[in-house]
């Protein structure tokens, strides 16, 4: 298929002087080249915790060269903090230098041994990857330099045009692009005068665009521009492109990509990973970050749509977007990215081709959803695919524009498959064999059965051996096949007989049954096909079906991470547009496929503005909120309904009224390949007679081709309508094809197939074909399929309004920076300013950017923001809780300062800027650090305090086990107990084993029971889908009636009307005469000449107008943009003036304030800095008593030298005689020595303390608000305590006071008795010494008073200890309890470790069975070594006798070879007779004598050699036993080592089946629970199965009353047509005059044209 050459709108013409060529673009802002050097050392382990990569990258112009790229091992997820910048290393970090060395020239062998010289330090020089060239340091000398990485030299064109002031600055746009220009003067009547290029020029307003501070030349979201125009948005894109940075924000939600490739380093992905949008650079990352988030935070479906030009990279960034997800949500590993890329080159192989513009061009349009539980892990996928051009299989295989596998197949598979195509090998055949086998490989990966791959492969082969098999040019139901040795083969490869084959494709028999067979629009349009034709309309729709096939599968092994989704994020990819590319092929025009893929964008483009201008208008209406929100002049509805509008008066009775009716382009279409003997030339006709009045569409230069306006009238798109009434005659093979591969003799195919007529198969594919199957049914019950873009239509409409209702929208805009003719014609630019114009124009990103600017994108629910922000009070009052939120968030935002116009406060949300909402997000998080912090302390702390609880419980435990193990070894070798050990696990096995067979049955009943109940709910799921599609259909049917019945009504009342009118006419035109008549029709045709020449002068002025209208709208809507960009700054200087109004006002106050705290920190310096002057004169003073004691230290120690002089001295005077001197002087010594130990002592104290109060005076002034603080709080809390032993010990005082009033009053009781009873005492002992001579009665009495006396001093001390000892008693009962609670826990502690004790002896047990068992193996194991013993000791003795055979042979050598001497010796003998005989010959007698003196015998020779041949015999023997002897060890050594790793292995067995053991008891334990849970969603099924029955009984009934209506509205219509043609029968009756009826009839006609 040739490209087309595509009309591209050329700006306005330029002024002379604007041509001029020192006009040229801007410099690009001088930055420097972020460059850092990082200093590293050696960890333990001896490396650095790097990692070195070496790879090619190319260049902008597309040019490889080799970079190494140093990379840490380890690395924090986030955005890199300072430190890490600084000091560390990042993902991507480019390696320039190592040690000072340049590593450019250094090859891989170099680099490691230059690393390995490295000592404990290494020094590297390292670039930042183009990706953090945001994140890293700023320059703060270059202001207009912050953060970017430029990869271009510096240009001094940028230090001129710095120098224009910031309010003159303006762009002048010409042919090249654009230039920096300033303003001097505005001239009326729109002109301008500017100054560029030192020249003074006027120019018009419409060619002059406001520039931005150069502080925002590398801006990174473009609606923080302060004035946004198309050339600013350009200048911007420009100078990031140049600095590497290819990601720019447009508002919250979109972004653009100038990138042409992926990241260059997979670890990039970490520094995105949860953060938020302010935190993170422009990125592909980014965008997915914030689409995750929203997922996470909200729990909704999110959406990323992928939208640009063909060869703008959209499939490269799904890639990219899947691998962000895949790392940062595919923690379970349901689901890895090497299975989404290998689905992603399946979908590519077979769903992508080559064209001009695009070396792997997207043929179709996919859904790719990713499911997330709720958790916000990755479980699963799945893929919708939608293929908008299936015909491209039957092009030329030899040009290369094929589908990807079809190239694969031809070069790259077995020659056996493709010999019959005599393909000739190619440039590509290597890599096309190597894309083969990667696709066979990834089959295999793809969990594809070996049966799938070959119904894959044959149904290939098929298509290809049908293409190759030709027809003949007849009609169809006549025409065969040409080559017939390929259509046998084809036949056979899908399973078909070949009549069969041919019947199914050139006569349309593609099932049995014919009342179900719809009926063919041939049929209908008495239009044959031909037998090409049919041929290739089978193999398109055979690969077709092959593609949703391979969907299928896909989608089966995307699908195998479980059923389980809480939401879905989905990604949108389609071809991209096929218009502004810049083609320079202008002879050729695009023909339908093109149509369709730039009426898809168009769609999509349509479905983002309504986006960013339509549903936030409606969005500010519903919540009553004032936003002025631009809207634009063009939108892409036009062209959308000029291509799609679909015919609303098909049922109307009129048929001039429906004919002159206004309709799409594409209807047009599906109009006229129903009609009968329409050809091309007639539906161009009718194209101009529907759609001549818009602007939008104009007739093309050549024959059969129009012109139409794509890209918001941007671009001029060349369309040929030769053969498009073929194309459009869509056949129902699309729908009955499956059947007939369902009935394949070839099994492979069969099933392959058969999932699409199962209803259970509840795959997103098939769900997806159902949904856009527009089925009708007339009154005769026979199907009649719509037309071929009404079904187109219907998909695309199915997709968008599946976008539609995903809550999040998030868009990534692809913008190719250059195109196809820039690449080959001018490969040194960058940027090809024209072409990103256009592309800019057409995805309305310029406008979309300045409604985010004017209006609120960021909208939060009043609940949800409460809830969110409210942490940011600084005082919550009790009454804020019975406040509503929207008060409350009114409240929050009040206090925060933030600026009216930043946000509006609608009926049920908040409305916010873009930027505010970020500020919000700081605000909190600086808020809620301190809390978090606090909260992370006491988690800490609890998570200690369980560990040490747990770790108390294990020492208790350990001890146990020790003295458990004790007792074990006591009864170790008693019979019974080893009997006991080994039967009772046996047992335990036996009940685990009836319990786990029990339960894997109950298992598999369940399981069972829930497949079954699956399958009930898919089956039901897809009848209610079906029921709500007919349901659906018969509501748009009803609804169409209702619409018919009301256009007719009003249509007969017009007609009426109108009859009545022409009624009076006639009778007046009656009386009038002839005469008059003629006059009129001379006057008139003199009226009409004059009218003719007056319209086309007229039509002049009109088109004058019209020009001058859209020059006035260009400089009214520059106008007008520029004046809201200056209302939006004059709004944010009276935010600003505001703010510094109040801050005025308060500025006395808080200077007061300041003041004060002035003063008092003084006051407190001052108080500081005496006690400072206080400590040091201490310290002086301590330092002088510290001189002084060292100084009587040093008399001292001066002295006791002289006292042991003097010793000494006695010593040697008076040893023996005065022992007693020597002692006290001895003592005095020590004493002394004492003393001085103490003093030394004495003054190391002093210094330390010395030391101690200077390091305290230092300390002062910093610890002096501290300290009081904390004296306060330490006051405080003392006082309390104080407070609470006061009120304790009072307590304790009274209670000892009772005690001690008590024991007064028991003891004063008691003295008095002692009193009384010693009182009677001495009575009695009076009388006694009265009477003692005169009676022994009273000395009776006495001793009875003693004994009751001693009785009561026994009964009071008992009292005493009693009344003591009561409270020991309560002491003691209290002991007891507590003893008693101790030896509770103590039991249940012991009864808790017995259960531990039996675990671990039945664990002991299981590995002394496994020991057994073990053992039991190495005995075999040792038998049946040596039985491999015997088998070689044997092998031995036969090679033992091989070799006394072979001693034996060399003997008999040895004899024969002496023998053979003896007979050399007799020869020797003989020929020395013979030697003699001769001595008679003189002439050789002298010859004999030099023989026998000079030459050696023969005999002898012989010998020698016959000895040399025995001894080399002899050592090759030796050596073949000793090469034997050591195979032999070397065989013995590897035994061995087999031996030792068996017995690893055997070991390793058993701790394998302990870890097995201990898994059983757990995964019973999980069984039990998981079969709790599968009970619980039994019941939950049962209860949901209810449910949809109901719905179910609902939706009949439902049905059945919309059926009933109509039944009434049909008859309803038939009542009517009944009495419609009554009334204009009788009118035809009534009627006598001809005349009147062709009066009637003329002014009728009249009157419907006007």
């Amino acid at each position: 298929m040739a490209d087309t050459a595509v009309a591209i709108s050329s700006p306005s013409s330029f002024h002379v002087l604007k041509n001029l060529p020192k006009l040229s673009l801007p410099a690009l802002a001088p930055v420097q080249v972020n460059i850092r050097t990082v200093s590293l050392r050696r960890n333990i382990s001896g490396d650095f915790d790097f990692i070195v990569r070496r790879t090619q990258i190319p260049d902008k112009q597309g040019k490889l060269h080799a970079v190494a790229f140093v990379e840490p091992v380890k690395f924090r997820n986030g955005p890199p903090r300072p430190n890490d910048i600084r000091y560390g290393l990042l993902p991507g970090d480019q390696l320039l230098q190592i040690n000072g060395t340049s590593i450019d020239v250094l090859s891989r062998n170099d680099l490691s041994t230059l690393m390995e010289r490295c000592g404990s330090t290494i020094e590297l020089t390292v670039r930042a990857a183009p990706e953090l060239a945001e994140l890293c340091e700023r320059n703060e000398l270059d202001r207009s330099a912050i953060g970017d990485s430029l990869m271009l030299p510096a240009n001094a064109k940028y230090q001129a045009n710095a120098n224009t002031p910031e309010e003159e600055r303006c762009w002048l746009i010409h042919k090249n692009g654009f230039t920096l220009a300033r303003l001097l003067e505005t001239l009326p009547d729109g002109r301008m005068k500017i100054k560029v290029m030192d020249l003074e020029m006027d120019v018009d307003v419409t060619d002059v665009d406001k520039a931005n501070p150069s502080c925002l030349d590398r801006v990174k979201d473009l609606i923080s521009l302060r004035y946004i125009n198309e050339t600013s948005v350009l200048h911007v894109l420009r100078q990031r492109y140049g600095s590497n940075l290819f990601y720019t924000y447009v508002g919250p939600r979109n972004i653009i990509c100038l990138a042409t490739e992926g990241p260059k380093t997979a670890t990039t992905v970490s520094l995105f990973k949860g953060c938020r949008r302010q935190q993170i650079p422009p990125h592909i990352y980014s965008s997915a970050q914030q689409a995750y988030r929203a997922l996470q935070m909200s729990g909704r479906n999110q959406c990323i749509t992928l939208s640009g030009t063909s060869g703008s990279g959209k499939t490269m960034q799904l890639r990219n977007i899947c691998r962000y997800f895949c790392e940062v949500a595919g923690w379970t590993k349901a689901l890895s990215y090497d299975i989404i890329s290998s689905a992603l080159f399946v979908l590519e192989s077979f769903g992508n081709c080559r064209t001009k513009s695009n070396g792997n061009s997207t043929r179709f349009l996919m859904m790719f959803s990713l499911s997330f539980d709720t958790v916000a892990s990755l479980r699963n996928a799945s893929i919708q695919t939608f293929l908008l051009e299936k015909t491209r299989v039957n092009r030329c295989v030899t040009d290369g524009k094929v589908f990807h596998v079809i190239r694969y197949f031809l070069q790259g598979a077995d020659s056996e498959l493709v010999a019959a195509f005599k393909q000739k090998n190619n440039d590509s055949y290597a890599d096309c064999q190597k894309d083969w086998l990667k696709l066979l490989d990834t089959f295999t990966k793809l969990s594809f059965t070996e049966k799938e791959k070959a119904a894959v492969i044959s149904i290939l082969t098929a298509i290809l051996h049908l293409i190759y098999a030709e027809a003949t040019q007849s009609d169809a139901p006549r025409s065969q096949f040409i080559h017939m040795q390929h259509a046998q083969q084809a036949a056979s490869l899908l399973g078909l007989e070949i009549e069969q084959l041919t019947s199914a494709v050139f006569r349309k028999n593609l099932s049995d049954t014919v009342s179900t067979n719809p009926v063919s629009r041939f049929s209908l349009s008495t239009r044959n096909q031909t037998g090409q034709e049919a041929l290739n309309r089978f193999t398109a729709c055979l690969y077709n079906e092959l593609f949703d096939a391979i969907v299928r599968l896909l989608n089966r092994r995307l699908g195998e991470g479980g059923s389980v989704s809480s939401s879905t994020i989905t990604i949108v990819d389609y071809p991209g547009s096929q218009f502004g590319s810049f083609s320079p092929d202008a002879v050729h025009p695009r023909n339908l496929n093109d149509l369709l893929y730039n009426y898809v964008n168009e769609r999509f483009a349509e479905l983002y503005y309504d986006v960013c201008f339509n549903e936030p208008v409606e969005m500010y209406k519903r919540e009553q909120v004032e936003a002025d929100v631009e809207q634009t002049q063009n939108s892409p509805h036009e062209i959308c309904r000029l291509i799609d509008q679909r015919q609303q008066l098909s049922n109307c009775v009129d048929i001039e009224l429906r004919s002159t009716e206004k309709r799409g382009l594409m209807c047009i279409l599906d109009e006229e390949a129903l009609f009968p003997g329409a050809t091309d030339d007639s539906f161009l006709e009718r194209i101009f007679v529907h759609l001549a009045d818009s602007h939008l569409i104009r007739r093309g230069t050549n024959p059969l081709t129009f012109a139409l306006r794509h890209g918001l009238d941007s671009s001029s798109v060349t369309y040929s309508v030769q053969g498009w009434i073929k194309a459009a005659q869509s056949d129902y093979t699309d729908s009955s094809l499956t059947s007939l591969l369902c009935k394949s003799n070839n099994l492979t195919v069969k099933t392959m197939f058969s999932p699409v007529t199962n209803p259970v198969a509840g795959n997103t594919t098939l769900k997806m074909r159902k949904a856009t199957q527009t089925i009708k049914l007339d009154a005769a019950g026979v199907r009649v399929i719509s037309g071929f873009f009404a079904d187109f239509c219907f998909q695309l409409d199915c997709i968008t309004s599946c976008i539609k209702r995903i809550s999040g929208l998030h868009f990534v805009h692809c913008i190719r920076p250059l195109s196809t003719v820039d690449m080959h014609v001018r490969p040194d630019e960058f940027l090809n300013i024209q072409y990103v114009r256009n592309q800019l124009r057409y995805l309305s990103l310029v406008n979309s950017a300045r409604a985010a600017n004017q209006g609120f994108p960021e909208q939060i629910p009043y609940k949800y923001f409460r809830c969110r922000f409210q942490c940011l009070l600084k005082e919550q009052n009790t009454s804020s809780e019975y406040m509503d939120d929207r008060a409350i968030s009114g409240k929050i935002l009040e206090e925060l300062g933030v600026f009216p116009h930043r946000y509006r406060l609608g009926l049920s949300q908040v409305l916010l800027r873009n930027d505010l909402l970020d500020e919000l997000e700081e605000r909190r998080e600086l808020c809620l650090s301190g809390l978090i912090e606090h909260f992370q302390q006491v988690c800490r702390k609890y998570l200690a305090m369980k560990w040490l609880a747990k770790r108390r419980v294990q020492e208790i435990a350990i001890r146990c086990i020790q003295r458990n193990g004790r007792a074990y070894a006591k009864v170790r070798e008693w019979h019974w107990w080893r009997l006991y050990i080994r039967v009772s696990p046996l047992l335990a096995a036996t009940r685990c084993d009836r319990e786990n067979r029990e339960w894997e049955q109950k298992l598999d009943e369940k399981e069972n029971k829930i497949q079954e109940l699956r399958i009930s709910k898919n089956r039901l799921e897809a009848r209610v889908v079906e029921l709500e599609q007919l349901l659906v259909i018969e509501r748009g049917n009803a609804q169409s009636m209702n619409d018919a019945l009301e256009r007719e009504v009003e249509h007969r009342l017009q007609t009426e009307k109108q009859l009545l009118v022409l009624k009076q006419r006639f009778h007046d035109s009656k009386e009038d005469s002839p005469m008059s008549s003629s006059c009129s029709s001379h006057l008139r045709l003199d009226q009409s000449t004059h009218i003719d020449a007056k319209t086309v002068e007229l039509q002049k002025e009109v088109a004058a107008l019209k020009e001058s209208d859209s020059v006035q709208r260009l400089r009214a809507q520059k106008a007008v943009q520029q004046l809201k960009d200056v209302e939006n700054e004059l709004r944010d200087l009276r935010a600003k003036n505001d703010i510094l109004e109040k801050k005025y006002k308060n500025f006395d106050a808080n200077l007061k304030t300041v003041k004060d705290n002035s003063a008092k920190e003084r006051k407190e310096r001052i108080k500081a800095e005496r006690e400072r002057e206080e400590a040091i004169s201490n310290s002086e003073r301590r330092f002088t008593e510290l001189q002084n004691l060292k100084a009587e230290n040093g008399e001292l120690r001066q002295s006791v030298a002289k006292l042991r002089k003097e010793l000494e001295e006695l010593n040697e005077i008076k040893e023996g005689s005065i022992e007693s001197e020597f002692g006290s002087l001895h003592k005095t010594k020590h004493s002394l020595e004492m003393k001085c130990a103490e003093q030394e002592e004495e003054l190391n104290e002093l210094t330390d303390r010395m030391k101690q109060l200077e390091q305290t005076v230092t300390r002062l002034e910093m610890a002096a608000e501290r300290s009081r603080t904390e004296r306060l709080r330490d006051l405080e809390a003392k006082d309390n305590e104080i407070d609470e032993l006061r009120s304790q010990y009072q307590r304790r005082i009274r209670a000892f006071e009772e005690q001690v009033a008590d024991l007064q009053d028991t003891n004063s009781s008691l003295v008095k008795q002692n009193r009384m009873l010693e009182g009677r005492t001495r009575d009695i002992d009076n009388y006694s010494v009265s009477f003692e001579a005169s009676s022994t009665h009273y000395k009776r009495d006495l001793r009875k008073a003693l004994a009751l006396l001693r009785d009561t001093q026994r009964v009071l001390a008992r009292e005493r200890e009693t009344s003591l000892s009561q409270s020991m008693i309560c002491q003691l009962q209290e002991q007891l309890m507590d003893a008693e609670a101790a030896k509770l826990s103590a039991i249940r502690g012991r009864h808790s470790l017995e259960s531990e004790l039996a675990e671990v002896r039945a664990q002991l047990e299981a590995a002394l069975t496994a020991k057994n068992s073990a053992e039991d193996r190495a005995l075999v194991l040792f038998k049946e070594k040596s039985s491999a013993l015997a088998l070689v000791e044997e092998q031995d003795e036969q090679v033992r006798s091989l070799l006394k055979k072979y001693k034996a042979a060399v003997q008999q050598s040895a004899v024969d070879s002496i023998k053979i001497a003896d007979q050399f010796e007799q020869m020797a003998d003989m020929e020395k007779d013979k030697e003699k005989l001769r001595e008679q010959l003189n002439d050789v007698s002298s010859a004999l004598e030099y023989h026998q003196q000079h030459s050696v015998e023969k005999h002898k020779l012989l010998l020698a050699e016959q000895r040399i041949r025995d001894l080399e015999a002899k050592l090759e023997l030796e050596i073949s036993q000793k090469l034997r002897l050591e195979a032999l060890m070397v065989k013995a050594n590897d035994e061995v080592e087999s031996l030792k790793d068996q017995i690893q292995e055997l070991n390793s067995l058993r701790e394998n089946d302990l870890n097995i053991n201990r898994k059983i008891r757990r995964d019973t334990i999980t069984l039990q629970e998981q079969l709790e849970d599968l009970r619980k969603r039994e019941m939950d099924l049962a209860h949901k199965c209810k449910q949809v029955a109901v719905e179910h009984e609902k939706m009949e009934m439902e049905k059945q009353t919309l059926m009933r209506d109509l039944q009434c509205a049909e008859k309803r219509i038939d009542d009517l047509r009944k009495a419609l043609s009554k009334d204009i029968s009788d009118r035809e009756d009534g009627s006598d005059d001809e005349d009147l009826f062709s009066i009637q009839n003329g002014s009728l006609t009249g009157m419907s044209r006007l």
